[in-house]
């Protein structure tokens, strides 16, 4: 394994590492085709994977939420 002593703090805290909303996409793009996997994506971004498995998660989240909030004319109707 590779030493993490360039990203973490004095209390053996990794050090925030930011990703760009165009990596994001990169990433879960790539997850989606199953190019690569979450242990892999997570060290090429240098995040721990609990960070591609959430971005993996709003993403879809996103994804199912977009239909209903655009008001494209289907109802779901529930019950009758």
């Amino acid at each position: 394994m590779s030493s993490d002593a360039d990203t973490t703090r004095g209390w053996g805290r990794r050090a925030k590492v930011l990703v760009s909303p165009w990596q994001k996409y990169e990433i879960y793009v790539r997850l989606m085709r199953e190019e690569v996997t979450v242990g892999a994506a997570a060290t090429e971004a240098g995040v721990d994977r609990s960070t591609i498995v959430r971005l993996r998660q709003v993403a879809r989240q996103g994804a199912l939420d977009a239909p209903a909030a655009s008001g494209c004319g289907f109802v779901w109707q529930v019950g009758s």
